[in-house]
């Protein structure tokens, strides 16, 4: 499992174990944990029998406190607390099945003692019971809560985080549907850019390559990690790229792709600008800036041609709703004149 997803699972666990979304049931656990010493102390059947007085004021004092809990939203709370359980058990991989049962285990016995002692609130024994129950539930949960966060900090400490706090994401989302082909296409499109860009600035790509999060097909969506200089340059050529291309196509009606000529481009990708905003002197570099600008204007023609809805980190861009079909139509005309659909039929 990918170190990000470590610490995404765990952070669903301290989610789904943080009491302040659950109202009522942390009241009942606040009562719980504060009286637990004494009702550790006393036996139940004895000390029912001959109860001490100051402990049978202690009880009933007890008991007024959880009357003040909305029973329905007790209830509630319990049923909602199973469903997160429930939906742990199968969908996170760091939740153990054997916590699972027990949890729920204790959330069943807990709302059991709750119905039994509703129907016979004199009963003291059951009163007991029910803060039994609740202890129980609450210990266990805190238990879990404590080791999740022991883990997060050990991993952190021992640096297995470090890939992605050194390193810059990078989300693009392309809403079309394309076949496997055009797929890896584009998948190769934004690692080459990388590379070219790596090269320029005399970045090693073997210490600093792209690390997969997450990729879909279907829809094109690549979730990567990269070293930050490189990762925010890229960002800002597909961001200006497909500006380009909308622009373009709204205020002339026709498709294009990136221009071949290095002057051009430079008005559109503005590399040499970018570069030098990172911190890049690029007053010796003409020739090499010259020869990655052609070949990553071709990768970008490669991964965002007839992309009519286009997704970067948080910021979509988005043909419009009333030129969309246009769009999508001649830009597989114009693909096919290229000698390449990116399209899926």
């Amino acid at each position: 499992m990918l170190s990000i997803k470590v610490r995404d699972e765990l952070g669903k666990i301290l989610d789904l174990l943080d009491r302040k979304q659950y109202r009522y049931l942390s009241l009942l656990f606040n009562i719980s944990d504060t009286d637990d010493e004494f009702f550790n102390r006393i036996d139940a059947y004895d000390w029912l029998n001959s109860p001490d007085s100051d402990d049978v004021a202690r009880f009933t004092s007890t008991q007024e406190n959880f009357a003040k809990i909305p029973v329905r939203g007790l209830f509630s709370d319990l049923e909602a607390m199973h469903d997160l359980v429930t939906k742990a058990e199968s969908e996170n991989e760091l939740w153990p099945s054997p916590i699972s049962s027990k949890a729920k285990g204790y959330i069943n016995d807990l709302t059991k003692a709750i119905e039994y002692y509703l129907g016979r609130k004199d009963d003291r024994f059951l009163f007991f019971l029910l803060l039994n129950k609740s202890s129980r539930l609450s210990i266990m949960l805190r238990d879990v809560e404590v080791l999740s966060v022991f883990i997060g900090q050990k991993l952190e400490q021992d640096g297995v985080f470090n890939v992605e706090d050194n390193n810059k994401r990078l989300s693009i989302y392309l809403d079309s549907h394309v076949t496997f082909g055009i797929f890896i296409l584009k998948l190769e499109a934004v690692n080459e850019i990388y590379t070219e860009l790596a090269q320029i600035m005399n970045i090693s790509v073997t210490e600093n390559p792209i690390t997969i999060r997450k990729v879909e097909s279907g829809s094109v969506w690549q979730d990567i990690l990269g070293y930050p200089q490189i990762i925010e340059l890229v960002e800002n050529l597909i961001n200006g790229t497909v500006d380009y291309f909308y622009r373009t196509f709204t205020n002339e009606g026709k498709v294009v792709s990136l221009p071949r000529n290095v002057d051009v481009l430079e008005t559109v990708l503005h590399l040499r600008k970018d570069l030098q905003a990172a911190g890049i002197n690029t007053d010796e570099m003409d020739e090499s800036i010259r020869k990655s600008s052609v070949i990553i204007a071709l990768r970008l023609n490669n991964l965002l041609l007839g992309e009519p809805r286009v997704r970067v980190n948080e910021k979509e861009h988005f043909i419009g709703d009333e030129i969309e079909d246009k769009y999508l139509a001649e830009s597989k005309t114009f693909l096919l004149g290229e000698g390449t659909d990116n399209r899926a039929d």
